[in-house]
């Protein structure tokens, strides 16, 4: 009977999770870039508590098949590849999210006591040429989203995104921002 309380419990524990500071979508892209070759060096790293927490390695291959997805699907470049073959521009990225928050707490707690978890993902991202390796840009692209985990919070879950959706969106809306301004410097050579 303890064992069923204690699942039941668990499974009862709701989250709630929101976007703070929006990075806007990008309706339209400069589409005068159709011959250009992008050459993507991104790195990634995951931070929770000022700790790594995953493998640097996979979370960054990972992230850069999400990364190269999106691109492929915008249609932006001729080519966008995490191998150098020739290309006209060199796309170097770090990529960093870094989690803050006792959001376990509130499962160690059965959902009694609430947790909260901060996050905030990052992109540092300098453009180049391979003609000259003139830095043509260099920019960051941030977003910072919440969660709230708490057995009271069960009944906002329907009308809430899951914290898998708000990470989902956040990374989808800042590649395609860093694409539009990447697309946007090259039109302008």
């Amino acid at each position: 009977m303890k064992k069923l309380i204690l699942i039941f419990c668990i499974v009862l524990t709701g989250c709630v999770s929101w976007r703070d500071n929006y990075v806007k979508p990008v309706s339209n892209f400069q589409t005068n870039n159709s011959n250009t070759t992008l050459y993507l060096d991104l790195k990634a790293s995951l931070k929770s508590m000022g700790m790594n927490a995953v493998s640097s390695e996979s979370f960054s291959k990972d992230n850069v098949e999400k990364f190269l997805k999106i691109a492929r699907n915008k249609g932006i470049f001729k080519e966008i590849s995490p191998e150098y073959n020739n290309s006209d521009y060199i796309l170097k990225i770090n990529y960093e999210v870094e989690n803050n928050g006792f959001a376990g707490i509130s499962v160690a707690t059965l959902g009694i006591i609430p947790g909260y978890n901060r996050s905030e993902q990052t992109m540092h991202v300098e453009l180049r040429s391979t003609k000259n390796f003139k830095l043509l840009d260099d920019f960051t692209v941030t977003e910072k989203s919440s969660s709230w985990c708490h057995i009271l919070l069960l009944f906002a879950m329907p009308f809430s995104n899951s914290t898998r959706e708000t990470y989902e969106s956040s990374y989808n809306d800042i590649v395609e921002n860093v694409l539009a301004r990447v697309a946007l410097d090259i039109s302008k050579q």
